[in-house]
């Protein structure tokens, strides 16, 4: 979006936003597991897609792997794993690990 008017950008951020809405189930809930004693929550569809919204970053990857979801990398480097359940073609939970010792034991391979 680098090089759009305002508007444009808002209004490109919105759809985003909506198309992501979209894919959610209303009674999603997404659960993270940053270390001991640091787990956080959100319930809700837009809850969830803020904060996912909130996580996003250039530097930022998700690439399919080989934990029933996805991988995400932060300047190549593994930063998080996220594992979905789906129910009635939404996506009704997500788990994600954010435990950088946790992540390291994995086999994150394309």
């Amino acid at each position: 979006m680098r090089g759009c008017s305002t508007w444009t950008c808002s209004r490109v951020a919105r759809a985003s936003f909506d198309r992501l809405v979209s894919l959610l189930d209303p009674g999603i809930v997404l659960r993270g597991d940053l270390g001991p004693g640091a787990v956080r929550s959100a319930h809700g569809a837009s809850a969830v897609a803020a904060l996912a919204r909130s996580h996003a970053a250039p530097e930022r990857e998700v690439r399919p792997a080989t934990v029933n979801g996805a991988a995400v990398f932060d300047s190549g480097r593994p930063a998080a794993v996220m594992g979905f359940r789906v129910c009635n073609a939404r996506i009704a939970a997500i788990g994600v690990l954010a435990v950088p010792q946790r992540i390291a034991k994995l086999d994150l391979a394309r």
